[in-house]
């Protein structure tokens, strides 16, 4: 069994695929103070009964993915694998400091094309709200990154003197009548009216080549909800596919 890690800024989010099925998914706050004997131990209890044979690990914090590699090399006698950008993936990263991007967007990348054989533009709903292009023929060509719907939530009630910390849920109304809806209702039709807009810019300027929209992270399946037709897939759990799908990749 393969075990995938997608580390990101506020979850560090756990697959056990068994084949090509994700048997499991557990979660764990992204804490660099959290010690290796504390994250070690966690896992541990959420991977008994599992025969995890290898792992892939991609972070957007440094230093965490060489810590997992290290610790988690040792508790499972492996050789972890580490998303990077110049691995031998055959994907072309079309961007002008191709170091910079990502490994989650990455992953999204690789397991897009893999998945579904087709142009992409994948809008991944997590911290972070980014949108990656990539081609059939594995050419990552760009995209975008903007404040996700938690950093919206946080920023209002942080920068301003009476608007209050909320968490995300469906807002009552399109057209609010209270300080909290009225919150709620810009953020998450606000990020749905992003994505749409997004998207058919994009559309535009790609034609007349055709793409298919995918969303993915955490609150892919919400904020979906709250568009009109957008995605041709929702698949929350594209970053640990893709994982899945370099490591197997990469190892066969």
């Amino acid at each position: 069994m393969i075990l995938a890690i997608d580390i990101g800024n506020s979850n560090i989010t756990f697959g056990i695929f068994d084949g090509e099925n994700l048997t499991k998914k557990f979660c764990l706050p992204s804490n660099y103070a959290v010690s290796d004997f504390e994250y070690g131990e966690k896992i541990k209890e959420q991977t008994v009964g599992f025969n995890i044979s290898g792992c892939v690990i991609a972070s957007v914090v440094t230093g965490l993915d060489l810590r997992f590699k290290n610790f988690l090399d040792k508790q499972f006698s492996l050789n972890s694998l580490v998303l990077t950008y110049d691995l031998p993936l055959g994907l072309k990263i079309k961007t002008d400091v191709p170091a910079e991007l990502g490994a989650d967007r990455i992953a999204n990348s690789f397991g897009a094309v893999e998945l579904y054989h087709e142009n992409c533009v994948i809008v991944d709903f997590g911290t972070a709200t980014t949108v990656e292009i990539v081609t059939k023929n594995k050419e990552f060509i760009g995209g975008l990154i903007t404040a996700g719907i938690n950093i919206q939530l946080g920023a209002l009630a942080s920068k301003t003197s009476k608007l209050p910390e909320t968490k995300v849920s469906a807002p009552k109304k399109l057209i609010a009548t209270d300080t909290v809806d009225a919150m709620l209702a810009g953020v998450v039709y606000g990020s749905a009216a992003m994505a749409e807009g997004i998207v058919k810019r994009y559309r535009e300027a790609l034609a007349p080549d055709k793409f298919v929209v995918i969303a993915t992270g955490g609150l892919a399946e919400f904020i979906s909800q709250y568009t009109e037709n957008l995605f041709d897939y929702v698949e929350p759990d594209l970053t640990l596919r893709g994982l899945l799908k370099v490591y197997e990749y990469l190892n066969a």
